[in-house]
């Protein structure tokens, strides 16, 4: 497994256990859903890369969600997590721009309720993106 994939699978999972351990309006006991938004560039001059991103995150998702007992990673012995939690993830095109990025970044919070928020790809989106998760995380501490 190259070590690209082996970053991706971990990212997923440190985001997921954390999504766990902060049980928050989010991810409800009755719905067992944690809600992850993924942020690329999915059109636009770097849309391949984008595309590649978000089907490797797909990939990793759903070794997470499903039994696969033969592929030798963590969690991929049995379905879900955190005592069968699924992920799901939502979807956002940034398109390469930051001030898309930013408000996608919010859009992905305030109304489709996720609880993180993986990728960028463009360093010039990651600074607004990452703001406006920095926000909702210190949110959350307040309350």
């Amino acid at each position: 497994m190259s070590k690209r994939w082996s970053r991706v699978i971990a990212s997923i999972i440190a985001i997921a256990l954390l999504a766990g351990f902060a049980v928050s309006g989010v991810a409800c006991a009755e719905e067992k859903v944690i809600k992850i938004g993924t942020l690329f560039p999915l059109t636009g001059p770097v849309a391949l890369a984008g595309q590649r991103c978000k089907a490797a995150v797909e990939a990793a998702v759903e070794v997470i969600n499903n039994s696969y007992p033969n592929i030798p990673v963590p969690l991929a012995d049995h379905e879900g997590i955190l005592g069968g939690y699924k992920i799901v993830l939502i979807h956002a095109d940034h398109q390469g721009k930051p001030d898309v990025g930013k408000s996608e970044a919010e859009r992905l919070f305030d109304q489709e309720g996720v609880f993180a928020i993986i990728g960028s790809y463009n360093s010039a989106v990651t600074k607004p993106a990452s703001m406006v998760a920095e926000r909702r995380y210190y949110r959350l501490l307040l309350k």
